[in-house]
């Protein structure tokens, strides 16, 4: 931009009829300007002959700026000068521009430019003449902010060039904006924690990028991090972030939040003990006493609903007897279970199933007909039970050793011990506590088998042809040679009479002492069979009483309900006292030619 400053000055006027007023110079212009610039008058500029300090020159010349003396001449009309200045051109320096940067702990611009219009230096001098900073623009803070400020500018160049420019001021304002800078925080994590009631997280742990090492900056939580839930689980947890210190506002966190994944791990509760006692064989696997203990009572945290228990009652593996190995299998149980955890589910002990004592009672023999030997037939045993065995096991009384008669002979009431062991497919489960026992039975003759045919002849009858031999015996002498079927006593009937018969399957059958008839007899009166008391308890004697009873030729005989001989009674008494075991029985007396039975029940 030109400034031109205006004064006339008074010219000595040469020419003639020229009046001051006619013509006259500029005192100053600008850089740039031209020798004529300065002439004002009427006449043409072409028309004029310029000097400067007394040197001729060309009107288009442009001199440096300093102060001159021009004297211009029109021909011989007139002739003027005059003394001027030729003033420094005055430039704008223009605009800085400094780019806006984000935060790098510098307050040093990376980006700038100033934006200078040569055009105002003259063309001429652009080669040699430019505005430039004083120095590298620097922001007034290191910090994130929006600043305005001013930087210091100067001519560059060749000096005889830059004479002729002065800036308009030495200042150049600019405005920029120093951002913070983004940083994302990495590694975040917040520690498992073992449960303890609450949803409260244990700790966290969190890096962030910093531009800095020496930066004093806090990373910090912007709110508090808690579990979704207080149980115990595999959680997303959401944690606000934010950044605390001095330097706290030159950063940004993009993003300012961060998740991942934290668990509640559940309490460990511990087995001490587990116990289980020793038992008697019951039939059953199951276990009566146990115990167990736990150290529940010291990790449950207070108010939780918290219980251990068995996922099943515990048995032994087997009923029968023997040693085992017993396990559970332990569970907790309650509302707040999931948050603790078994270190051991499965708990086992050492127990041992015992024998069950039991007894044998109740062995009977039933008399049995003579047959030369003392073996005990099988038809004849009444097994004794077994007390205290549990329904349904397979177990019952054996013989250790067969039981035999001391005698083959006949005769009432023999004594039989007999010893006794348990068998069946449960009788390992047992411990017999009493292994013998006793009985009583008779070796009986066979009665009725004899019969009188005329006053001196007795004889077997043998319809059945099932006899096959005979040996007569008379008061309980061997008649030898009586070999017969029918015997004849020469001397006449006295005493009783026996006949030894010998079955086709060997064995042998001694008769009932006979007594044949030698005179009449009265009638004798009517005989009465009662039993008392009926029904009778078992272990208790039984009162078989008969009157009006010719002992003589009277037999009782008793039999169970298969049809069995379990006691004869030869000559008995009025009362007669039996013990029977449990059962229903049938009692036969037989007198002569008259029978009588009843029934009786022992209970």
């Amino acid at each position: 931009m030109k400034t031109i400053v205006s004064v006339f000055l008074l010219i000595v006027l040469a020419a003639k009829n020229v009046t001051a007023q006619d013509y006259s110079f500029k005192s100053s212009l600008e850089y740039g300007a031209e020798i004529a610039d300065f002439f004002v008058s009427d006449f043409s500029p072409d028309d004029l002959v310029y000097y400067v300090d007394g040197l001729k020159t060309l009107k288009t010349t442009v001199y440096s700026a300093g102060k001159y003396r021009l004297k211009v001449v029109s021909g011989s009309d007139f002739s003027a000068e005059a003394e001027i200045e030729i003033q420094k051109k005055k430039i704008n320096p223009g605009t800085l521009t400094v780019g806006s940067k984000i935060y790098d702990g510098s307050p040093r611009a990376r980006e700038y430019a100033l934006n200078f219009d040569n055009t105002q230096i003259l063309a001429k001098d652009r080669i040699g003449v430019s505005v430039r900073l004083k120095s590298i623009p620097y922001f007034p803070s290191e910090n994130a902010d929006t600043y305005t400020w001013n930087e210091l500018v100067y001519l560059s160049g060749y000096s005889f060039m830059t004479a002729n420019y002065e800036l308009e001021t030495n200042y150049v304002s600019v405005t920029a904006t120093i951002y913070p800078r983004e940083t994302s925080p990495f590694n975040f994590s917040v520690d498992d924690k073992f449960y303890d009631g609450t949803d409260t997280s244990i700790g966290q742990r969190c890096t962030i990028t910093i531009v800095k090492g020496d930066d004093d900056l806090d990373f910090k939580f912007a709110e508090k991090i808690v579990f979704p839930s207080k149980n115990a689980g595999t959680y997303t947890l959401t944690c606000k972030l934010k950044i605390e210190g001095p330097k706290a506002k030159n950063y940004r966190l993009v993003p300012d939040y961060f998740t991942t994944e934290a668990k509640i791990l559940p309490l460990t509760v511990s087995m001490s003990s587990f116990y289980v006692a020793d038992k008697i064989y019951d039939g059953t696997k199951k276990v009566y006493d146990y115990s167990f203990s736990s150290d529940i009572d010291s990790v449950r945290i207070e108010g939780d609903d918290l219980e251990i228990g068995f996922l099943s009652e515990p048995e032994f593996p087997q009923k029968n007897v023997g040693k085992y190995t017993v396990s559970a299998d332990f569970v907790l149980k309650g509302e707040d279970s999931q948050n603790y955890v078994l270190e051991f589910e499965n708990q086992q002990d050492e127990a041992e199933i015992t024998p069950k004592e039991v007894s044998v009672s109740g062995f009977f023999v039933a008399d049995k007909l003579y047959d030369g030997t003392t073996a005990v037939p099988e038809n004849n045993v009444s097994m004794p039970e077994v007390d205290g065995s549990f329904s349904g096991d397979d177990v019952y009384a054996a013989f250790s050793i067969k039981p035999e008669y001391p005698s083959p002979n006949t005769g009432e009431n023999y004594l039989i011990e007999a010893d006794f062991s348990l068998a069946g497919a449960d009788s390992q489960n047992y411990y017999l506590k009493n292994t013998s026992l006793t009985a009583y039975s008779s070796i009986l003759c066979g009665s009725n088998l004899i019969h009188q045919k005329f006053y001196d002849v007795v004889f077997v009858s043998n319809y059945d042809r099932e006899y096959s031999g005979y040996q007569w015996f008379k008061n309980g002498e061997k008649l030898d040679g009586e070999t017969k079927q029918f015997f004849c006593d020469p001397a006449k009937f006295s005493g009783f009479y026996q006949c030894e018969i010998t079955k086709l399957d060997g064995s042998k059958i001694l008769t009932c002492p006979y007594y044949p008839t030698i005179t009449e007899v009265e009638t004798p009166s009517p005989v009465e069979l009662v039993v008392y008391p009926n029904p009778a308890s078992s272990g208790l004697p039984v009162i078989i009483k008969a009157e009006n009873l010719n002992a003589e030729n009277a037999e009782i005989m008793i039999f169970n309900s298969k049809g069995q001989l379990v006691k004869k009674i030869l000559r008995p008494e009025t009362e007669n006292e039996v013990l029977l075991p449990r059962g229903e029985f049938s009692v036969r007396l037989i007198s002569g030619s008259k029978k009588q039975t009843l029934k009786m029940i022992v209970k």
